[in-house]
């Protein structure tokens, strides 16, 4: 078996292989560190080698801080294995926040650093900014934090919610268009009709409304006319009454001769 200490802060610690995962292991919390004992998933001989993964959850605040727009992240770059490790080659990525910028790192000693990477998750559109470094034969003086400092805009954080935001509108958008939009090629005769029947039939509920003003006109003169006797003004008004229902009827008889011309069953209730 193989001890090895993980942060005091460390939780939900997974020990897993290609295979999944692994239940030969322990973990003891103490007060300054966890201690994690494991146990490969079968017995190695001298010479065999194993490969598995060991990862832990930690809260930034221990490890990332920042003045405005300037970061800083305080980690080991090489950490506890187990007891008198001697690592020939070792290769570290430090993922940052999509947007990162002005990157460099801190070391206590030399470290390789090659060329930056990109890494996209859910959402990500320029990427995230990688950082690789490599450092050979290391022991355990070498368990020593390095700092990385960038700077990010907070702004940025809006970026994923807003994409979010923006394709479900475009979403929407799209259906209403597609459901109230006509793409086809051939015309639907009986729906063609139906929308001219309609059509027709708000003309004319817009003329009995009208005419049905005119009714009340009317009365409201021979109202005034029981006041005033006044029978020179009350034939005047009756008279443009007459004229304007005599057009409005007109133009009824007019409509209700097309929705006949239609074959709708309109034409009798109108």
């Amino acid at each position: 078996s193989l001890q090895t200490i993980l942060p005091a802060a460390a939780q939900d610690v997974y020990y897993r292989d290609e295979i999944g995962n692994i239940s030969t292991s322990h973990l003891l919390v103490l007060d300054d560190s966890v201690e994690m004992e494991i146990r490969p998933r079968f017995p190695l001989f001298g010479g065999w080698k194993t490969h598995y993964i060991i990862g832990y959850n930690l809260p930034s605040y221990e490890y990332l801080y920042n003045l405005g727009d300037q970061y800083a992240l305080k980690m080991r770059f090489v950490d506890h294995v187990f007891d008198e490790q001697v690592t020939d080659s070792l290769t570290v990525k430090i993922v940052l926040p999509e947007g990162a910028k002005n990157i460099h790192v801190d070391s206590p000693y030399e470290i390789n650093r090659a060329s930056d990477e990109l890494h996209y998750t859910y959402l990500d559109t320029f990427g995230r900014p990688v950082i690789v470094a490599h450092k050979s034969n290391l022991v355990e003086q070498h368990i020593q934090d390095i700092v990385v400092h960038y700077t990010f805009n907070k702004i940025l954080m809006l970026q994923e919610p807003l994409l979010v935001v923006g394709a479900f509108y475009i979403l929407f958008f799209t259906v209403i268009v597609y459901v109230r939009l006509d793409f086809s090629i051939t015309k639907d005769p009986a729906a063609e009709a139906r929308m001219k029947v309609a059509c027709i039939t708000e003309q004319v509920l817009t003329l009995v409304n009208k005419r049905l003003g005119l009714y009340r006109h009317f009365d409201e003169a021979v109202n005034k006319y029981k006041q005033s006797r006044d029978i020179s003004t009350l034939n005047s008004g009756k008279k443009s009454l007459e004229m304007e229902h005599k057009a409005l009827t007109n133009e009824i008889a007019s409509l209700q001769s097309k929705l006949k011309t239609e074959g709708s069953d309109l034409c009798d209730k109108v």
